[in-house]
């Protein structure tokens, strides 16, 4: 499937809900549920990107952000270890 073949790390189960508009045509809405545990990597044409969505925008992360999250995780790692 398109949507998950250029991520690293799949989301978990997609919802597809099909919703009629008439005259035979319909709206495919598709659920991703939020990412909490790590970062996706896209990968396409040859660049990897980290994205992030705020409300209901995404956009590209810069090193920084990246960074920070990467920090978090270790922080949330270390912490289950002990």
């Amino acid at each position: 499937m398109v949507s998950t073949t250029h991520l690293d790390v799949r989301p978990a189960r997609l919802e597809f809900h099909s919703i009629p508009c008439g005259n035979e045509l319909f709206i495919l809405a598709v659920v991703v549920p939020s990412n909490t545990y790590c970062l996706s990597m896209v990968t396409l044409d040859g660049m990897n990107q980290f994205w992030i969505r705020r409300g209901t925008i995404n956009h590209a992360m810069n090193t920084d952000e990246i960074e920070y999250k990467f920090a978090e995780f270790a922080k949330v790692n270390e912490s289950a270890v002990k």
